[in-house]
């Protein structure tokens, strides 16, 4: 039978290898980005391979316009043909992007991101999943 060592009493590069490694000292991570995965709850390179996604979006099945249901979560693909931003009361904003999709047409809609505003263009083709309303 084999006598175990305490941890304490293990040289130091036994001590943080492998799954029980800091995330802190994966190449790219960084003390910075720790810190942002430290908010998910997330410390060891153990932890990190075991972190589920809350939600896995779906996008093998993308729907023609004519297809779509109210208030199920859907995808749509289609070309950006117009977007505008507007200013709301209290320093709000709306952000809307309208898609032609084979012939039809679909407006996304954001509140209070404006950076979409500049982040799609037009011509650009997109896919958009959320759940419509006619």
């Amino acid at each position: 039978m084999s006598e175990q060592v305490p941890n304490s009493q293990l040289p130091v590069s036994l001590e943080i290898t492998g799954l029980q490694t800091p995330v802190q000292f994966l190449r790219g991570v960084g003390p910075h980005r720790a810190i942002l995965l430290k908010n998910l709850n997330i410390h060891t390179v153990g932890d990190l391979l075991l972190h589920v996604p809350h939600e896995i979006h779906d996008f093998s099945c993308i729907r023609s316009v004519p297809q779509l249901q109210d208030d199920q979560l859907q995808a749509v693909h289609g070309v950006v043909v117009d977007r505008d931003a507007r200013e709301l009361r209290g320093g709000r904003s709306l952000v809307g992007v309208l898609l032609n999709c084979e012939g039809h047409f679909v407006r996304g809609t954001w509140f209070n991101q404006p950076w979409i505003f500049r982040k799609y263009t037009h011509g650009q083709r997109l896919i958009f999943q959320g759940k419509p309303q006619r």
